[in-house]
């Protein structure tokens, strides 16, 4: 769902109803089809025991994915440079929101590297956050343009995990538990803060630095 999403806006320009703005969009597009290629490589490897040459695609996955984030706020940039009307803000809230999410969740993993319990689920969480977008734009009417939807979709990621630990732990990890209840609370707030006063005032001034 997730590359079909992604990949019609590159190779399939026309199917959607507005092109890509910029080469910067297509960047980011490319650079979370193939962080997505290497995390199935690196579970693949992972679950074959392959650890040498998992952590060696380990090294090209936290590359691509700083490459990512990197490529997302500029990205996030561009969205409140070309336009400042509430849609447009509302938009770059929740973009930035993803972004911090998966910066966070991959800069832990890449901490708890040789702590392999933690380290899978905080890859994991980054897949939540990174996927909504290809979620999103997936010709499926039911997510088609519909964030919300797509949002939640991406929560079974985390809940999966949740569902794991308790299964086979009797308990919830730590890191599960505050990973999942923080990724819950910020599609709790997502919406009625990118909606609030006080961000469409920053939006609009951020905008009118021409960033």
């Amino acid at each position: 769902m997730v590359a079909i999403g992604y990949g019609l806006r590159i190779f399939a320009i026309g199917f959607y109803p507005t092109q890509l703005p910029g080469a910067i969009v297509r960047a980011h597009i490319v650079l979370v089809n193939a962080w997505l290629c290497v995390f199935l490589v690196q579970a693949a490897l992972g679950a074959l025991g392959r650890m040498r040459a998992h952590r060696a695609f380990g090294l090209w996955g936290f590359a691509i994915g700083s490459l990512w984030a990197l490529s997302a706020i500029f990205v996030w940039a561009d969205m409140l440079r070309r336009e400042t009307d509430p849609e447009t803000a509302q938009d770059a809230f929740i973009l930035i929101s993803q972004i911090l999410l998966f910066a966070l969740f991959l800069s832990l993993a890449w901490l708890a590297r040789r702590d392999g319990p933690v380290h899978k689920r905080m890859m994991i969480l980054a897949v939540s956050q990174i996927v909504i977008g290809g979620i999103q734009r997936s010709p499926i009417p039911f997510v088609h343009d519909n964030y919300a939807r797509a949002q939640w979709l991406a929560l079974l990621f985390p809940l999966s995990i949740v569902a794991f630990d308790l299964f086979s732990l009797r308990r919830l990890q730590r890191a599960t538990a505050w990973g999942a209840a923080l990724i819950l609370a910020v599609q709790l707030v997502r919406a009625p803060a990118s909606e609030s006063p006080v961000w469409l005032a920053a939006a609009r001034w951020i905008s009118s630095l021409g960033i």
